[in-house]
């Protein structure tokens, strides 16, 4: 007995001993594999693995007896049955999460659909080939966000809800098939580093330098096919309307559908739009950045960050050092820029040589004046004063021919004061003469930069009108601006509208555009010009403006004034010479939908609001216009699109007429025409509108007399009264946007008349600066979007998003019910289930 004791106690040591060799050994295999993999010592390695392998082998021969013998017993039978269960069961939850990691179906159950893509879009995107990679970026920046516009709790609360939703709808394109893939990256993610090298490694460093430059949470699609990237805000699926938000006291969203997102990916391979800006000078450009109360380039760095390419075409060539000349010209910004260099070049090297010459002529004196004592100066030169009040140093040699001719005057030995006088203007020679040979230097540079080959093959095409329409064969969408009054109160800041005036040679290119389907943004600012009435008028009428009138636009000889306003015109006139006047800023403009911009007329129609008007109007709910987020324009002219209409009563007599025998029936239809018919404003082509009764239309907004402008309204027998030509209070719309048929007179016999988008602003510098506020770069955007047919990313005023909120009053039956049933009720029936599952366990 005592030795079966001391057996059993021996093989308990040993099975002790052989368990824990089998744990070592497993651990040891874990060592093992992290050495082979991850430090990559394979060796020593293999070595570690297969000896806890070993281990492991010998415990579990050890352990064959006890598991046999536990299997031969009814208690081991049953802990066996349960081990193998609790096995299946771990098998089947891990083997059903790794099998629905690949294969997995997604269950929309909400009514609405919401989280399911549409038929057309799934179809079309099952259609596409090759692979696209979809990184969604949070940086925690929205749209519009800089450090003036902070943000608060609505903002952060929006990003939360986009974030997660942008995510959602992410998803949704992955499950379409391991064509589209979704990688998330999170700025505070503390693996947004790797994840951002591991992109750049193994998909496309272009895509990884795309997703550094971006100035705001985004999307960006990319295509391993052709390599090209797209980029969409998440404010182009989701606008947050902070507004409502606050009214509501409730996150409000607006979801502007899946369109957008799907549409990046059906035009991922498309070039990027180009666009080019139509001026008579570089300085009104997209390349110019230092004059910012005329230059584009704060709208070329929107268009840079949005996928855009620019160009600037110069109308008019330039003489030396940007004098502009009469000459039309159709020259890209590098064609003009390669003339000023050819220009410039001569000036610079002839002043080089002049100042080389002085410089040379003047070194032994300059040094001497520098480097010798006051004695050795004093024994070349002496200071004398003439009672003429002449003065100044000169050689003692020739005040030896002063004193034979008699002449009175008076010496002085020279001082350091002389020495400065005489070493500084050599000093200034010797700057200038630098400054000139960096210049060169900069242009030599510029020059070698330049195209010159297909500059040169270009400059052999000397007909305007051919090299305009050949340069516009590549842009997609024309900008034509015209900055005139600056401020009216101050003459000389202003630019004369005659400066911008086109050729025939362009307006002819730029109606061949428009024929093509294309769309143009006219910018135009007041032609109003002080002292108009001393002057002689213009030979011709401005032809850019005749050809819009033409197609239906109207631009009357006004500039909108402001009350606010009438306080910096007194300031100017009677503040006297030298003193600073404080320019006002002029109210915001009205951004909502449904205002009217004319209030002409009794009879109202219906008010269909421009695309572009909602969403502007939504995305200013978004930034808060309250907040002073505003977009102000000073000096714009109204704008006004008018169709022709006629009565009923009007057309039935216009048919009477044509029914009269002769050539009479057709005269007298023609007069009847003339009478009859009225060019109605189209309000519903509106898209920006001045507030309302804080101004008025002027004819003449300058200080005429000594007397500011003021407010005389149109007299009621005055036949402009109930016009768009009656000057009145305001609103007045300064922004048109249509999509219409061109006129037949432009098109050939026979030929169908195409359609194409046009806008025209009041205002030559509604978009310069170099850099645009939220607000109106949202309005840039919006308005060459739609241009050019990107009507898909405008924000819409669509049906918002809102927390889940229980809409009870505070004194009622249901209020009663969700406070106790939730604070009592629950706790109760806790209670009660507790205490049935005990009498249940009782009973067993």
């Amino acid at each position: 007995m005592a030795l079966k004791r001391r057996f059993s106690s021996f093989w308990q040591m040993v099975h002790f001993v052989m368990r824990f060799l089998g744990v070592t050994g497993a651990m040891a295999a874990l060592v093992g594999w992290f050495i082979y993999g991850i430090v990559g010592d394979e060796y020593i390695g293999l070595i570690v693995v297969y000896s806890g392998l070993g281990a492991m082998g010998l415990a579990l021969v050890f352990e064959v007896r006890g598991i046999v013998g536990l299997a031969s017993s009814r208690r081991g039978f049953a802990s066996v049955n349960v081990v193998f269960q609790v096995a299946l069961m771990l098998a089947l939850v891990v083997g059903a999460n790794v099998f629905s990691f690949k294969y997995h179906w997604r269950f929309d159950m909400t009514g609405e659909k919401l989280f399911t893509l549409p038929d057309s879009v799934r179809e079309q995107l099952l259609s596409l080939r090759g692979d696209t990679e979809i990184v969604v970026l949070q940086q925690y920046v929205s749209f519009g966000q800089n450090a003036e516009n902070k943000q608060d709790k609505y903002d952060f609360a929006a990003q939360r809800k986009i974030v997660e939703k942008v995510k959602d709808l992410a998803d949704q394109f992955a499950d379409l098939g391991p064509r589209f893939r979704v990688h998330i990256l999170d700025i505070q993610d503390d693996n947004y580093e790797d994840k951002l090298k591991a992109i750049e490694k193994n998909i496309s460093k272009p895509l990884a330098e795309a997703v550094k430059r971006a100035p705001e949470n985004s999307i960006f699609f990319y295509s391993k096919d052709n390599q090209r990237i797209q980029r969409l805000s998440f404010s182009d699926i989701y606008q947050l309307d902070k507004q409502g938000s606050i009214d509501n006291k409730n996150l409000v969203l607006k979801y502007q559908g899946v369109e957008p997102f799907a549409r990046k990916i059906f035009n991922i391979e498309e070039k990027r739009p180009r666009l080019a800006l139509a001026i008579v000078h570089p300085v009104l450009g997209f390349n110019n950045k230092k004059w910012p109360d005329v230059t584009m380039s704060g709208a070329k760095k929107v268009l840079d960050t949005y996928g855009f390419d620019t160009t600037d075409i110069m109308v008019r060539k330039l003489a030396g050092r940007g004098r502009l000349t009469e000459d039309p010209a159709a020259l890209t910004y590098e064609e003009s820029r390669y003339e000023q260099i050819e220009d410039e070049l001569p000036v610079t090297e002839t002043n080089i040589k002049t100042l080389t010459k002085f410089r040379d002529e003047k070194a032994d004196e300059y040094r001497f004046w520098r480097d010798s004592s006051l004695a050795e100066l004093n024994k070349k030169y002496i200071y004398v004063i003439f009672p003429n009040g002449r003065e100044g140093v000169t050689l003692r040699t020739e005040i030896e021919a002063v004193r034979k001719a008699g002449i009175p005057h008076k010496t002085i030995d020279v001082d350091e004061d002389d020495r400065r006088n005489n070493t500084i203007p050599y000093q200034r020679i010797l700057h200038r003469l630098d400054e000139e040979e960096k210049r060169k230097q900069a242009l030599v540079d510029e020059k070698k930069t330049l195209h010159v080959e297909e500059i040169a093959e270009k400059q052999r095409l000397q007909d305007v009108e051919a090299k305009m329409k050949r340069t516009l064969a590549n842009v997609d969408l024309l900008i034509i601006p015209r900055i005139t009054l600056i401020n009216a109160t101050d003459e000389e800041a202003n630019i004369s509208n005659r400066a911008h005036k086109l050729d025939v040679a362009h307006l002819n290119a730029i109606k061949a555009f428009l024929k093509e389907g294309k769309p143009i943004l006219v910018l135009l600012g007041p032609t109003n010009e002080p002292g108009e009435g001393a002057r002689p008028p213009d030979e011709a009428p401005d032809q850019l403006e005749s050809m819009l009138g033409e197609i239906g636009f109207k631009l009357p000889k006004q500039t909108v004034l402001y009350d606010i306003e009438i306080g910096e015109y007194t300031q100017r006139n009677f503040a006297g010479f030298g003193r600073n006047i404080q320019e006002v800023d002029v109210p915001g403009l009205d951004f909502d939908d449904q205002a009217r911009s004319v209030e002409l007329s009794k009879k109202k129609e219906t008010l269909v609001p421009h695309p572009l008007r909602t969403s502007i109007n939504v995305f200013s709910r978004t930034v808060g216009a309250k907040e002073g987020k505003e977009v102000r324009i000073r000096h714009p002219r109204p704008v006004y699109f008018v169709k022709t209409s006629i009565s009923s009563e009007g057309a039935v007599a216009v048919i009477g007429g044509l029914a009269l025998a002769g050539p009479v029936g057709p005269l007298q239809a023609a007069a009847l025409w003339h009478t009859q018919a009225r060019a109605k404003h189209n309000e519903n082509a509106v898209i920006l509108v001045t507030p309302k009764e804080i101004c008025w239309n002027e004819e003449n907004p300058f200080i005429v007399n000594d007397k500011a402008p003021e407010f005389t309204p149109t007299k009621d027998t005055d036949p402009k009264k109930g016009t768009v030509d009656e000057v009145r209070r305001g609103p007045f719309p300064i922004g048109v946007a249509v999509e219409t048929t061109l006129p037949d007179s432009w098109l050939d016999k026979g030929a169908k008349s195409p359609k194409a988008r046009i806008a025209v602003i009041g205002s030559g510098g509604a978009f310069v600066g170099t850099s645009l506020a939220p607000l109106k770069e949202k309005m840039f955007l919006d308005t060459v979007n739609w241009l050019m047919g990107r009507d898909d990313l405008l924000a819409r005023d669509v049906g918002a998003w809102e927390y889940p909120r229980v809409p009870i009053k505070r004194e009622s039956i249901e209020f009663d019910l969700w406070q106790y049933g939730a604070r009592v009720g629950l706790p109760l029936a806790f209670i009660y289930f507790g205490i049935v599952v005990w009498l249940v366990r009782r009973m067993r």
